[in-house]
């Protein structure tokens, strides 16, 4: 029997992701046969569009969101911009069992504060009082139901009618909440009991044996200087810097310019005498003092450091009842390890063989950090870790405290100030001059029918519905996921509503609201059709983060897994295909199979031996990461640089209408990295340029000045690429320059790594996500396995 007459079970599998014409009765499919298949690798559906073609200007009403990585212009109509607000599905089932059968969990990606482009329309402050609905109490919005004559409306949300205020029967036509999904009121003085909070940022720096060893004090202070010119705000931000090692110190310029240290020894319950005004300094107006006291403390010795350090707990503890108690500020903490003495010690978490077949006690944080995060964030204080360590700590309490309070954990195993000193500092002046607000308190509120079942974030609980933090960023976002309370009517808007109070830099209170909406239907094929695979991606990394602290591991992976296998047997039964011989996998979620395998993968969610700490990161980092960061870090982008004087899009350069062109994207594997070829590596949080061991020395000469990958190698204090007035290496400068600014987050520092001379190629492994390790398949052989279960599943039902 020839090739082409083989039956179709027997041939060798391929993707299909175009969507046949559904037939009006779905024929039997029939028992497919099995047999050992192989998958076409190099023709599988992968992320590679380079970023640099403008879509144009994006409508929120009518339009499907672009991809999160595109470029891309929003005018809004009544609905939000994509960038604060996205759908796991934008049509949705009319009833709760359609989503658990197609395996699709429905929710939303909430980014309130997202930076959003000086094209797209900017978010407008309402300086009226805010208009809400007096049962639901959701606010006015553009599909709030305006009737006889614009007197009265109904709300959107719950269905009352309401008499319309006097200024909405005058004029809505300029009211910027009747036509944009996204605004600001003014929030009135009754919304909030407590003071205005004004920026404050205290640096709290160990200063033990082992810290000054790895010159921790030493980088703060020099980030530190280096930030000030850059602040938003330095007339109205407060900045400080105290130390502790087996006590907590505190410094002061005497009159003769002398550096006057004030130490506080007590252990059990540390003390500090000083108020904020004498440990925090205006960064315009004491600017002069307080470079006086950076310039001293870069000098200092710390002659009388200590080999032990007070716990991470018992600092903040001191900080939370003596310095920021009633006031409120963001404490940016870095420490050399778990603390041994004084108040809130916890022992380090010994390293442990995973059973993932039960719940894992290592993962959960101490109670009393528990505890103390919750009392930091009713205190409205935020708190940022970073662990710049080279032994084992209790990454579960200390990440558990920041996240409570909206803050982060930063781990820095091995730190050297040296490789990681540019990264840390980047990472503090992203944390200092990011859009951010303060005293947060945070819901969500759904059309009848629908409700809030819970939120996944860095945040803490206020009630059955709300959220409270310290502080929220830019960078933060918020995962809602939405339940049924009863059966939908077909055909019909659902809508979501995300309000946010709030304080913002300049000391105002604000009310943020954006609105979505959602279209009910019992069509698959249109609910997959709408299907955002990006947001399904992040909300399920989420949960699966979420519930590692409840669920076993393998428990987790094997959810992920079934909702995989129910999406493509809903998606094949709908469409009534019997062609075995194809893996059918709806266009608009082609990526899915793809990212569960990549997430799977992530130091947080693998069954490979992790060390405790660094799955500890990885689950944190999750919980809070945007869409577009989740799409670089479960698919990192890699750009073919080595050859950007062949392409004939002419990467490097400037289009018409000034965007910069990129070089063309390779697969996530070592199928498409190449010996001869350099490549730039980018997962949103580094950027790695692999150098191949056949690399052009021309290339290498051209940008680095060296004449090839040897003698580059040998040479690590010229990595940094400069510029050496060529055309080849003015092209890299500017691609590296643009992903850079693209990145959603952190100034990426540069990783370099030789093929064959670098000995430690785990980062690059763990970005070359399609490939297999030592406890997960490659891309094509999970696809492979998926097709098979599917199979086997459609004969059992058959």
């Amino acid at each position: 029997m020839s090739e082409g007459s083989r039956l179709p079970h027997l041939q060798r599998p391929y993707y299909q992701t175009s969507e046949p014409a559904p037939t009006t009765t779905p024929a039997p499919l029939p028992k497919p046969v099995q047999r050992e298949q192989k998958l076409q690798t190099e023709t599988l559906p992968r992320p590679l569009n380079r970023q640099d073609n403008h879509l144009g200007v994006f409508t929120t009403i009518g339009q499907l969101p672009p991809s999160p990585d595109s470029l891309f212009s929003v005018k809004e109509q009544g609905l939000s911009n994509p960038k604060n607000l996205r759908f796991t599905m934008n049509s949705i089932p009319t009833e709760m069992s359609m989503c658990n059968n197609i395996g699709i969990p429905l929710g939303a990606v909430w980014q309130p504060l997202a930076e959003l482009p000086q094209d797209d329309e900017q978010i407008q402050k309402i300086e009226s009082p805010p208009f809400r609905c007096t049962r639901c109490l959701a606010y006015v919005n553009t599909f709030f139901k305006f009737t006889d004559s614009g007197r009265n409306c109904t709300c959107n949300i719950c269905g009352l009618s309401l008499d319309i205020p006097e200024i909405y029967i005058r004029d809505r036509a300029s009211k910027p909440e009747l036509y944009a999904g996204t605004y600001d009121f003014i929030a009135p003085a009754d919304y909030s009991n407590r003071p205005t909070q004004i920026p404050l940022f205290l640096f709290v720096v160990d200063v033990s044996a082992p810290a000054l060893q790895l010159r921790i004090i030493h980088q703060v202070v020099a980030s530190i200087r280096n930030i000030l010119d850059s602040l938003p705000y330095p007339d109205k931000t407060l900045i400080g810097i105290i130390t502790f090692d087996n006590s907590i110190q505190i410094y002061k310029i005497a009159a003769n310019g002398e550096l006057i240290e004030i130490v506080m020894t007590d252990l059990d319950d540390p003390f500090i005498s000083e108020s904020v005004s004498g440990c925090c300094y205006n960064a315009e107006s004491d600017r002069d003092k307080f470079d006086a006291l950076l310039y001293k403390l870069s000098e200092w010795s710390f002659p009388n450091a200590n080999k032990q350090s007070l716990s991470a707990g018992g600092v903040i503890h001191a900080v939370k009842e003596y310095l920021l108690k009633s006031r409120g500020g963001r404490v940016l903490l870095f420490t050399s390890q778990t603390g041994s003495v004084g108040k809130h010690v916890i022992p380090p978490k010994q390293e442990f063989k995973p059973m993932h077949t039960e719940r894992e006690k290592a993962y959960l944080p101490a109670d009393n950090y528990l505890q103390l995060g919750q009392d930091c964030c009713s205190e409205d204080i935020c708190v940022d870790i970073f662990a710049c360590t080279h032994q084992t700590i209790n990454s579960a309490s200390l990440a558990s405290l920041c996240s409570q309070t909206g803050g982060d954990f930063y781990y820095y195993p091995a730190f050297q100030a040296e490789t990681d000193g540019e990264k840390l500092y980047y990472q503090i002046v992203r944390i200092l001059t990011r859009p951010q607000g303060s005293q947060v308190v945070m819901r969500a509120r759904c059309s009848n029918g629908l409700a809030i079942d819970y939120y996944i974030g860095k945040y803490k609980r206020k009630g059955p519905v709300e959220m409270e933090a310290a502080c929220i960023d830019s960078d933060k976002s918020i995962a809602i996921i939405i339940k049924y309370d009863e059966k939908l009517k077909e055909a019909t808007d659902f809508y979501v509503q995300c309000a946010m109070l709030y304080t913002t830099a300049q000391g105002q209170r604000l009310i943020r609201i954006s609105n979505g909406k959602l279209f009910s239907t019992r069509s698959i094929p249109n609910i997959l059709k709408s299907a955002d695979v990006d947001t399904i991606a992040n909300v399920v990394s989420r949960i699966s983060a979420q519930n590692i602290f409840e669920i076993p591991l393998n428990t987790i992976r094997e959810n992920w897994h079934n909702n995989i296998i129910k999406l493509l047997i809903a998606h094949r039964q709908s469409l009534g295909d019997n062609d075995f011989s194809k893996i059918l996998v709806p266009d608009t979620l082609k990526l899915l199979p793809l990212y569960c395998n990549s997430a799977l993968k992530q130091s947080g969610l693998t069954i490979s031996i992790t060390p405790m700490d660094q799955r500890i990161n990885s689950i944190y980092n999750i919980l809070s990461l945007p869409v577009y960061s989740s799409r670089l870090l479960l698919y990192p982008k890699i750009y073919s640089i080595g050859d950007i004087q062949n392409q004939s899009h002419q990467p490097g350069t400037f289009s018409d209408n000034s965007i910069l062109i990129l070089p063309r994207l390779v697969g996530d594997s070592h199928e498409f990295i190449k010996p001869d070829g350099v490549y730039l590596i980018n997962n949103g949080e580094i950027i790695m340029i692999y150098i191949g061991k056949d690399a052009s020395n021309e290339f290498i000469y051209n940008v680095w000045g060296f004449d090839g990958p040897q003698d580059l190698f040998n040479n690590v204090d010229y990595w940094p690429i400069s510029d050496n007035g060529n055309e080849e290496n003015e092209k890299v400068l500017n691609i590296i320059q643009d992903v850079r600014s693209r990145n959603p987050s952190v100034y990426a520092s540069i990783y370099m790594f030789f093929e064959g001379l670098s000995k430690d190629d785990g980062v690059v492994k763990r970005m070359l996500v399609e490939d297999n390790n030592t406890s997960e398949l490659a891309y094509g052989d999970f696809l492979m396995r998926v097709h098979k279960v599917v199979l086997n599943k459609i004969s059992r039902n058959d």
